[in-house]
């Protein structure tokens, strides 16, 4: 079997995301963490023969306990020959569209076709690809990695040894540091579907899922202690029962080569992917399968850093089969998995069962915002207001975890002038939900804030921290920011002007505008570039017509005035009426008074281009038959 010593699939480049106590907050961040990550390196170890792969000090299993930190080598355990596991769907149905994107196997035609992006995670089998995000802290200094990794059960996934056990994290070519990871995040179908899309210069990620966390990771001998790729095989245990929502694939050792399979996984390697980028790249070719032996296959495929650890799968008789786990490649059109073998199955079997009883799943609810069908439920009623200008804040809240929230959940409101929320951020205020949400499902919310008049005039995008008791550990808090509690609105820009608004808003609308009184007036503001305000004027019955008079004054400014019957009915306009550039309508007895009925009142500033701080509106309306009695008395 041919081993490449040039590059590995996680390479060789030293490439690690290093994060100094100095940084930003926001840094630390999921979005940051998937960002700043590199592909984990894969050292070029040794070639080892069939009789030395196969030999018991090889095939030990090795347990790591991440509560603990604690390592296991346990005893030999003689390999059964299972069959291959049935093929399972899981909770989300198979779309007969992603069914005929695959294929059954086929003559090879040659050559490899690069993978291509697929978004659309929430479907099987696409659900069950995982993204992984691994920490591995050397004398101090945390290095983040990513790979992939694909379900198995309810609450276990397979991923690359090289991904979990690292022989150099912090890349100095010295491997007296290697060791197991110190905390390993999972996220099932990352995708970015929803805004923001960006964040600055680099892709965001949505976790349609939500995330979990490692407490168990398994490997062999072979791998931690001989760097064996032949065992480049990891289970990992998972703090819930993640799987229950994607379902899995099947698992088989029955490849050959001009087989055909499928595979998958999250590159972020440069140049092959663009910077940053945080989706799925799936693959295939007919015939792809050029060659295999007891533990590899080798591959006519474009595999890149971050691949690793995804599955290679047969679609056989509207089945899927997972056969082997990314490994290694040139990057050039040639690629090797891992083969699951018999034996590896058989343990995979054999751990799940042992976890059930061990180790089982936490059931515990879990706060992020509702991605699940790609849509953004999140918006903000308008995106240009004035200081103490109310502003509503819609949005959803999905409960990922596996058990209701019945706890309040408490939500802290932020202007950033990124797309990166955090509490070092402007806080804008905060709101109570105290409805229940149960596992696996979203409720809408609609919380209205008040624009504070410290937040300095400019742009911002608006998002929220979520928090609540009873989550998983951890799930609210990552080095002091949160995690899938954070949403941004990343699609509308808050635009606040340099003005205090009126008590009076939000009446820019008739329906909300304010009832204007006989021989009184308010004072109001224009205070966000084209803004209106409205008024409410009534009319009594029972005297007949009125003469009415509506006017703005104020120190500065040029208003308009329009007026409306009840029906928002134009009746006349003004500019300049008024005193100076004010605005001024009167209705006089005789010409144009106005009958009994509701009217509406509208104002604002000539152009649309201007705030006006502080003007007078006022009215006054006199009984057309009052003014001929008091008419005639005089004379």
């Amino acid at each position: 079997m041919k081993i490449f010593t040039n590059k590995f699939l996680f390479g060789v480049f030293g490439l690690t995301a290093v994060m100094s106590a100095t940084q930003a907050e926001e840094n630390l961040t999921m979005e940051k963490l998937l960002e700043m990550s590199k592909p984990a390196p894969n050292p070029q170890g040794s070639q080892y023969s069939r009789s030395q792969t196969n030999a018991e000090n090889q095939r030990l299993e090795v347990g790591y306990d991440m509560e603990t930190k604690t390592e296991t080598i346990y005893p030999f355990r003689p390999k059964n020959n299972p069959q291959p596991d049935k093929f399972k769907k899981g909770s989300i149905e198979v779309a007969d569209s992603l069914i005929d994107a695959e294929h059954d196997n086929v003559v090879w035609r040659g050559g490899a076709t690069p993978p291509t992006q697929h978004l659309n995670t929430t479907s099987f089998p696409w659900n069950t690809i995982y993204k992984l995000v691994m920490r591995f802290n050397v004398d101090g200094t945390d290095y983040f990695y990513n790979c992939s990794a694909w379900s198995a059960g309810n609450f276990h996934l397979v991923t690359a040894g090289h991904c979990v056990y690292n022989y150099d994290p912090n890349g100095d070519d010295d491997t007296s540091d290697q060791k197991w990871a110190d905390e390993v995040w999972v996220y099932a179908g990352q995708t970015d579907r929803v805004s923001p899309f960006e964040c600055g210069n680099q892709y965001c990620a949505d976790l349609p899922y939500g995330w979990a966390r490692s407490r168990y990771i398994r490997s062999y001998s072979g791998w931690t202690v001989n760097q064996n790729h032949n065992h480049d095989f990891a289970v990992i245990t998972l703090d819930r029962n993640a799987g229950q929502r994607t379902g899995w694939m099947g698992r088989s050792s029955d490849v050959s080569a001009g087989d055909s399979v499928n595979f998958s996984g999250y590159p972020t390697e440069t140049p092959h992917v663009p910077a940053g980028i945080n989706v799925q790249y799936k693959g295939f070719d007919s015939g792809n399968v050029v060659s295999t032996t007891d533990y590899r296959i080798e591959l006519s495929a474009f595999v890149y850093g971050g691949h690793s650890g995804g599955p290679s799968w047969r679609y056989t008789n509207g089945e899927r089969y997972v056969v082997g786990i990314h490994s290694t490649s040139n990057r050039t059109g040639t690629a090797h998995d891992t083969l699951l073998t018999t034996g590896k199955r058989d343990d995979i079997n054999a751990w799940m069962t042992t976890d059930e009883t061990a180790r089982p799943p936490l059931v515990r609810g879990d706060l992020t915002e509702s991605l699940f069908d790609g849509n953004p439920h999140k918006s903000i009623s308008k995106t240009l207001v004035g200081k103490e200008e109310d502003l509503t804040v819609n949005f959803q809240i999905l409960n990922a975890g596996y058990a209701d929230i019945t706890n309040n959940i408490f939500v802290d409101f932020y202007a950033s002038t990124n797309q990166l929320i955090s509490t070092s951020d402007y806080w804008l205020g905060s709101g109570v939900i105290s409805s229940d949400i149960s596992d696996w499902s979203f409720m809408s919310v609609s919380r209205d804030i008040t624009i504070p008049s410290s937040l300095p005039a400019g742009g911002y995008t608006v998002g929220w921290l979520m928090s609540t008791t009873g989550e998983y550990a951890n799930d609210q808090d990552c080095g002091g920011t949160p995690c899938t509690n954070v949403v941004a609105i990343a699609d509308q820009s808050l635009v606040v002007e340099n003005c205090t608004s009126d008590a009076y808003e939000d009446d820019n609308t008739s329906a909300t505008g304010f009832q204007l009184y006989n021989n009184s007036s308010q004072s109001h503001s224009i205070c966000s570039t084209g803004d209106v305000d409205w008024f409410r004027i009534t009319v009594p019955s029972g005297s007949g017509a009125y003469e009415v008079i509506t006017e703005t004054s104020g120190s500065s400014g040029d208003t308009v005035i329009s007026l409306y019957n009840s029906n928002l009915t134009l009746i006349e306009n003004d500019d300049d009426s008024g005193a100076g550039r004010f605005s001024k309508i009167d209705r006089k007895c005789g010409e144009n008074a106005l009958n009994p009925g509701t009217y509406y009142l509208q104002v604002f500033e000539y152009q649309n281009n201007h705030t006006i701080e502080n003007y007078q509106v006022s009215m006054s309306q006199v009984a057309c038959s009052d003014l001929i009695f008091r008419h005639g008395f005089e004379n």
